[in-house]
Parts: C-alpha cells; sequence; structure tokens
C-alpha cells in the first residue's frame, strides 16, 4: 500500500502543469542518457529549422519606414 502510494505521488508530480503528456510520457522510456540527449538535439534543430523555413519564405529585403536613416536636414546641421 505504501508504495503504492508514493507511486502515485511521483507521477502526480511528473504530469503537473509544466512539462506536455507526451515530452514526459517520452523521456521515461528512454533510458540510455546519450540517447536522451540526442532527442533534445534533434527536437531543438527541428524547430530551428522551423523558424528558419518560417523567416526565409516570408521574410523580405525591403528597407522598412522605421529602418530609414534620418536625413542631414533633420539634424539641423
Amino acid at each position: 500500500m505504501l508504495r503504492h502510494s508514493k507511486q502515485v505521488k511521483r507521477e502526480e508530480s511528473r504530469s503537473d502543469g509544466r512539462h506536455g503528456r507526451a515530452a514526459v510520457a517520452s523521456s521515461d522510456h528512454i533510458s540510455d542518457p546519450v540517447l536522451a540527449w540526442r532527442l533534445v538535439f534533434v527536437v531543438a534543430a527541428l524547430v530551428y529549422v522551423a523558424c528558419n523555413l518560417v523567416f526565409l519564405l516570408l521574410g523580405t529585403a525591403r528597407r522598412q519606414r522605421w529602418d530609414a536613416p534620418p536625413d542631414q536636414d533633420d539634424l539641423g546641421e
């Protein structure tokens, strides 16, 4: 009985809302630390590639109005 209550408390602390259930579930099955870190780096690389693709597809080289350098006349010289 005591063992069961400790296990329930441990499972409750894992799923307290700070982490997604999928991330917690997948990390429980990886016992090798090298594979766990590999998963972390692969997920980070996928996030970086996805953000880069959005930037490449939606970004433009047009200079924005707020980035225009001030004219010499505006400086009072």
